[in-house]
């Protein structure tokens, strides 16, 4: 059911509301989240295990919400969690942005590429 939502690499651009169930999660740009529990009485949106609907329209606004299942949410978590434990290391000292092929700094992305390999490995041997 995720892929109709999300590509295999994140949370898609463009949300399909049909798309949704219940348990979906909606994270904004914020930080808020909301868990999707059930279609509204008018159909024009989605209630929300806090108790207040969100409109089909702002849902599917990609500027203002993200959908994950469980399982994405926990690895998105995860990756950026071992992201931020790299930024410590000497060679991310000045962030992932300023690394420069022709610094003559070693390159961290076979490190990157490492950690997004062993989180979607956990995901998918879970």
């Amino acid at each position: 059911m995720h892929e109709s939502l999300n590509s295999s690499s994140g949370p898609a651009e463009e949300l399909n509301v049909s798309s949704l169930e219940a348990g979906h999660i909606l994270v904004n740009a914020r930080g808020r989240v909301r868990i999707v529990r059930s279609r509204t009485s008018g159909d024009d949106g989605w209630n929300c295990t806090d108790g207040a609907p969100i409109s089909d329209a702002e849902i599917e606004n990609p500027e203002l919400w993200t959908a994950y299942t469980p399982d994405e949410l926990a690895t998105a978590l995860e990756v950026a969690t071992q992201v931020a434990n790299l930024a410590d290391e000497p060679l991310m000292a000045g962030g992932i942005r300023t690394w420069d092929a022709c610094s003559g700094r070693p390159c961290v992305l076979p490190r990157l590429a490492g950690v997004a390999r062993a989180c979607n490995n956990s995901l998918t041997t879970a």
